[in-house]
């Protein structure tokens, strides 16, 4: 099976317009697992996460994975879950936040740009800020080819973020293939010159 995504490169997590020189690394919408650590009190169920990659995710703290970490609290009778994408869960590192009255399915939406939404239920039973609150993201994916279109590319597949006079030349018309879900997870790249590029992402399960 397969899942065939566009993006402008740069691009924004939405593809409605693209981002001048920022890097960008690829949103793998489709995962094999997402899992819940240190919810021992089964407060939190049916997890969906759109926009996470490793521009806005923990990559180091599980190997070939995507890692955020989650807090709920409540305020008279509101739940509020929020993600963060470092374990010290401080305000800059917020992601995605969301809230509701009561019990049920929480929408969160991105904080601090980063492009990160989904839905969460939640069945409150007390706060909850641990250091082991992970959610662990495992990209389904295992192979992945990028049709670079229009104008050229410089990338990187280790995790190392390229420049407009760094990184790795692919010219408009090039396909690049990606072997792993480690090299897809690590993959970042950023127009050269003046111009907005644009990729298209196929991959493979």
């Amino acid at each position: 099976m397969w899942t065939r995504l566009a993006y402008p490169v740069p691009y924004a997590h939405e593809a409605t317009a693209a981002v001048t020189n920022a890097v960008k690394a690829l949103a793998v919408e489709r995962w094999g697992s997402i899992n819940i650590l240190g919810d021992s009190e089964s407060q939190l169920s049916k997890l969906t996460l759109r926009g996470v990659d490793l521009l806005n995710s923990d990559i180091r703290r599980n190997p070939n994975s995507l890692t955020l970490y989650w807090k709920l609290v409540d305020a008279a009778g509101t739940r509020t879950v929020s993600l963060y994408n470092s374990q010290a869960m401080g305000a800059a590192s917020k992601v995605a936040e969301g809230s509701k009255s009561g019990n049920g399915t929480i929408t969160v939406s991105a904080e601090n740009a980063s492009g990160i939404t989904g839905t969460i239920d939640v069945t409150y039973t007390e706060d909850s800020n641990k250091a082991e609150n992970q959610i662990v993201i495992v990209p389904r994916a295992v192979y992945a080819k990028v049709t670079i279109d229009a104008q050229p590319i410089r990338y990187w597949n280790d995790g190392t973020a390229p420049t407009d006079t760094d990184g790795l030349y692919a010219a408009a018309g090039s396909v690049l293939e990606l072997r792993s879900s480690e090299e897809i997870i690590n993959f970042k790249m950023i127009r050269q010159g003046g111009t907005d590029a644009n990729a298209t992402v196929v991959y493979y399960e």
